[in-house]
């Protein structure tokens, strides 16, 4: 972690929110992390103190105790450097913290998926879509890539007993070609059989809501595929030199507000006596090559001039 990341182990002067973490939890995930290199749009500090509160309210179901108890304490802080690495924030529901086997793992949630699918894969939109029973479906495989070429959907066919299939597009910035992941109703179903908790039980989120678990699924995996074959290169990126002038501009707008103006030569010359009177005539000089123009009133009570007599004629000779 960068010098400036840190100060993840110091909270501001008023404010104890870090106090609440162990001291020996606090400084393993510090000596651990110190060497690591976050993203820049990422606040450790109040992801690790959201996370502590988190992890404090959450109970082991299967030993009926907290999670502090139950769970060992290299696995509490192997979980909280998991979340920090990918710069996930729990507060926005992008990971979870799930006890199983007597140890504490934080796992990546559908909103977390594509939070960091943005950031390392340049990813600009993530569409899910369900195919249903008598949908008009069809997509071609060009160069590799599957490109979804229709797709007409009825009212009537949408029952989450019909579902047949699930894809997912994902588009990028500029010129570079979105991809798309399909995957079938069995390959979810498989998928689903992975994890340790039973999706057939009763009450389970995958029996009660299968078309929002087969959208997170298929979403998970055309993600999964973008972040695991993409590279560090976001941790290095620097913010443009505008942004910066701007940030530095505003700040300097918003330091400086409401109070005396500065810069300004307060020191005004007074008139002088013997100083001239302005002459006000058709113009009146003022600086180079500027006029003043005449008062109105002096201009209607001025008499016209003469006009110039015409010239003479010259001799012939």
């Amino acid at each position: 972690m960068q010098e400036r990341k840190n100060e993840v182990t110091h909270s501001p002067s008023n404010q104890q929110p870090t106090a609440l973490i162990p001291v020996d939890i606090l400084e393993s995930v510090t000596f651990k992390s110190k060497d690591l290199v976050l993203p820049s749009d990422y606040s450790a500090e109040n992801a690790l103190q959201a996370a502590w509160l988190i992890i404090l309210e959450t109970i082991d179901t299967v030993a009926k105790k907290p999670v502090l108890e139950s769970c060992t304490k290299p696995s509490i802080v192997n979980s909280l450097l998991r979340m920090l690495t990918q710069g996930l924030n729990p507060v926005k529901k992008q990971c979870y913290f799930i006890p199983y086997g007597g140890k504490l793992s934080c796992k990546r949630s559908y909103f977390g998926t594509m939070a960091v699918a943005r950031r390392v894969a340049g990813a600009t939109d993530i569409y899910p879509e369900l195919i249903y029973k008598g949908d008009e479906f069809e997509y071609e495989i060009f160069r590799g890539r599957k490109v979804v070429t229709k797709h007409t959907q009825k009212l009537e066919n949408v029952n989450v007993q019909n579902i047949i299939a699930a894809y997912c597009i994902i588009e990028f910035f500029g010129s570079q070609e979105s991809y798309t992941e399909i995957m079938t109703i069995n390959q979810i179903q498989r998928a689903w059989a992975k994890s340790p908790v039973r999706q057939d039980a009763e009450g389970s989120t995958h029996k009660q809501f299968p078309d929002e678990m087969a959208k997170r699924t298929v979403v998970d995996r055309a993600c999964k595929r973008l972040i695991n074959s993409s590279s560090d290169r976001h941790l290095f990126v620097e913010q443009p030199a505008y942004i910066e002038i701007e940030e530095e501009a505003l700040d300097e707008i918003a330091s400086n507000a409401n109070q005396e103006l500065l810069g300004l030569d307060t020191d005004i010359e007074e008139p002088r006596e013997d100083r001239e009177a302005p002459h006000y005539g058709l113009a009146s000089p003022l600086h180079d090559g500027e006029f003043e123009p005449a008062p109105p009133e002096e201009l209607a009570n001025k008499e016209p001039e003469a006009p110039a007599p015409p010239p003479q004629a010259s001799p012939g000779f």
